[in-house]
């Protein structure tokens, strides 16, 4: 049982102007609120992990309605960028960056993110193959001939997938697109700082945004449509799997 004070909109003013004057630059995220509330929730247990998303998601409504959503991102992501150590761990945890952008794609890009894979999700629903391709899960004596088969189901669901994604680049929204290009323009800038920008450092900026875009937009999505939106009932268990593989 919890009992929570809810004041008047007009009450939470000041709290507001705070926060987005904590927002303006990464030494005001680091010194202000937003650090904060990162130290408060730092904890690595799941409801510290749900309590961080709830943060994320809150601070994110209150910065894009005051337009500043853009920049705060801006500074959180460079901070994040400019601390790390290795680029093959780069956004891959639970930080406050993380779960911000996280969540800033997930309230702006709803719409897109269906009108993009829905179709295919919605065909796999229909049709309900089977496309298992672990032999341990099939048949001994017909495994062989039905991985081949499955294999080839599954791959043309990933390519239609794939081509619906690649082919949906104009209809991204633009805010989406412009903190894709500062995610970029942060890398370029720290690896110029670092003097590494070639080798497998060149394919950095680039992978920074596919795994915002792949891992944490669309796989999810892919992964539990009826989470997103994108379908009303939950998957059966063959339709399920299917979806498990192709977010793979």
């Amino acid at each position: 049982f919890t009992h929570e004070l809810i004041l008047p909109l007009g009450s939470y003013g000041p709290l507001i102007q705070l926060l987005v004057a904590n927002v303006q630059t990464r030494e005001a995220i680091e010194n202000g609120l937003v650090s904060v509330l990162e130290d408060m929730l730092a904890e690595r247990d799941l409801q510290a992990v749900m309590d961080r998303e709830q943060v994320a998601r809150t601070l994110i409504r209150i910065l894009l309605r005051n337009n500043v959503c853009t920049l705060f991102l801006r500074n959180l992501n460079g901070i994040e960028i400019f601390k790390c150590k290795e680029y093959s761990t780069l956004f891959r945890g639970n930080s406050m960056a993380t779960k911000c952008t996280d969540q800033f794609m997930k309230i702006v890009g709803t719409r897109y993110l269906r009108d993009t894979i829905k179709p295919v999700i919605d065909e796999i629903f229909r049709e309900k193959k089977d496309c298992e391709i672990d032999p341990t899960k099939l048949p001994v004596k017909r495994a062989e001939d039905m991985i081949a088969k499955h294999a080839q189901q599954l791959v043309r669901y990933f390519e239609d997938l794939v081509t619906r994604i690649l082919e949906s680049a104009d209809h991204c929204p633009q805010i989406m697109r412009l903190v894709f290009r500062q995610l970029q323009d942060a890398v370029r800038e720290r690896q110029a700082a670092a003097g590494a920008a070639a080798g497998d450092a060149a394919a950095v900026p680039y992978t920074v945004v596919s795994g915002f875009l792949f891992l944490r937009f669309f796989a999810p999505a892919v992964l539990s449509p009826k989470l997103f939106g994108i379908r009303d009932e939950l998957a059966d268990a063959r339709t399920s799997r299917t979806l498990t593989l192709l977010a793979k």
